[in-house]
């Protein structure tokens, strides 16, 4: 038979009053841990929508040149007319390169307006440009309301912008990263 081997622990127990256990107790839902590790401000990402970026579209879908009325595309979908003005107008022809716009308008004329989306709404903007503009991705629209719009015929070059190069890599793989592009 083997040797059996005991080991002496010593332990130090300390008993608390049941008094003293509940009034740890209240204490503690008093004053209860910070949720979130304890931080006093949060942070969450916010406004991950693409900006809107826009083009000028014929009624075949196809890109239109300079000076050419269109339907005015804003990623991928159409651009509603609410609060919409020469403003508004002056400023997407400048976001998209040229000087500003010769005219626009609305209404439901093609066929292809009724296969996209109403994307863009309620542009107001206060000046010519875009930094000016406020705007919803949400919309109470119908395609009779859809922008047509005319640019200048003149990009913003010689004596001032060049048109802008190639996109950078976006600076995030996912979750809203940028990416910046150039014009001199």
């Amino acid at each position: 038979m083997a040797d059996i081997q005991t080991l002496e622990i010593g332990l130090n127990v300390q008993l608390i009053p049941v008094e003293e256990t509940l009034k740890l107790e209240q204490e503690l839902d008093t004053y209860p841990a910070p949720a979130n590790g304890g931080n006093a401000t949060e942070t969450r990402p916010c406004n991950d929508n693409d900006c809107p970026e826009f083009s000028l579209i014929d009624l075949n879908g196809d890109n239109v040149g300079d000076g050419t009325p269109g339907l005015l595309i804003s990623n991928g979908g159409t651009v509603c007319d609410d609060e919409f003005s020469t403003n508004s107008a002056d400023a997407i022809c400048r976001k998209m390169g040229y000087i500003g716009q010769m005219s626009w308008t609305h209404g439901q004329k093609w066929d292809i307006q009724l296969g996209l989306n109403i994307t863009l709404n309620n542009v107001a903007c206060s000046s010519d440009e875009w930094s000016s503009c406020s705007f919803s991705f949400e919309h109470n629209c119908i395609h009779s309301e859809d922008v047509f719009l005319q640019c200048e015929t003149d990009r913003l070059v010689n004596g001032s912008y060049t048109d802008f190069g190639d996109w950078s890599e976006c600076s995030a793989s996912c979750g809203g990263g940028t990416q910046t592009r150039t014009r001199t």
